[in-house]
């Protein structure tokens, strides 16, 4: 029987965190071996097309996801649509992409994904202020510009912090420019700094009700009254939400006006005591 605070903790993956399939259907796995009602050796059976051994080599990076073998992959881990979407994007994405220099040779595009931006809240709005109009690296500057929501001895960290980490780099005219090949990434982030930046989010959101006129905000809550059975749907049309965010952010690169905080929350209010049904 688990706990209150083990069950409070039991938090499906969420797929875009990973940017590995192998690594999310990991993840996935772990989950369902926690939630006390998941059996490889059954699922993989019920399913077929798939055997457990082939199964916890993918899991265990021993042998790949394709195309071909993730449908029956996502019956066996009852992946959501968009979930298998997402996965499915990321494979044809994982093709190797070359580019061609004058001499003919060919060499691949790659990008490094860094886990550690969160090791303190402030680093990622620090990080996206670098396209606004009126950007310069100063302290004071850059508190004007986040509208004093934190220090600038605090901020004068998170900038040493993003060039020293390659977040942003400086040019040889010594201008600070992002670094297009880092990529942060919020996969195997410790949990308590997840929830300091989730708190914070949530402090600056409390601020901007306060503050700022309704034409300048956006808040709107929809309680919804939901069946056990129908959550997993429920969470993937939040993740449906924060994928076109994504696709809106990567067609929109460098916005020049205006640092835009938006906050998704999916937090169960009241329900069932589910410890005695586990």
């Amino acid at each position: 029987m688990r706990s209150q605070d083990q069950a409070a903790e039991l938090v499906r993956p969420v797929v875009f965190d990973y940017g590995e399939a192998a690594k999310f259907l990991r993840a996935l796995f772990e989950y369902y071996k926690k939630t006390g009602s998941f059996s490889l050796r059954q699922r993989t059976q019920r399913v077929g097309g798939l055997s457990q051994t082939l199964v916890s080599q993918i899991i265990n990076g021993h042998r790949q996801v394709t195309r071909d073998n993730l449908p029956a992959l996502a019956a066996v881990f009852k992946l959501t649509k968009i979930e298998q979407d997402y996965l499915d994007k990321q494979l044809l994405g994982n093709v190797l992409k070359v580019v061609s220099n004058t001499a003919g040779e060919v060499a691949p595009a790659k990008r490094m994904a860094k886990n550690h931006i969160l090791s303190d809240w402030v680093h990622p709005y620090v990080k996206d202020l670098v396209n606004l109009k009126g950007f310069s690296p100063e302290p004071q500057n850059l508190h004007r510009m986040l509208s004093g929501i934190v220090s600038p001895e605090r901020i004068q960290k998170s900038v040493d912090f993003l060039i020293r980490e390659g977040f942003w780099r400086r040019t040889p005219e010594g201008k600070i420019v992002p670094e297009e090949s880092a990529v942060a990434t919020t996969n195997e982030i410790p949990n308590e700094n997840i929830r300091s930046f989730h708190k914070k989010a949530l402090d600056i959101a409390h601020r901007g009700i306060s503050v700022l006129p309704s034409h300048r905000r956006k808040s709107s809550t929809v309680l919804v009254s939901v069946d056990k059975n129908k959550m997993d749907e429920l969470r993937g049309l939040v993740d449906s939400f924060q994928q076109q965010l994504l696709e809106f952010i990567e067609k929109n690169p460098q916005g020049k006006d205006s640092l835009v905080q938006v906050a998704i929350h999916l937090t169960p209010i009241g329900a069932i005591n589910e410890e005695s049904n586990t």
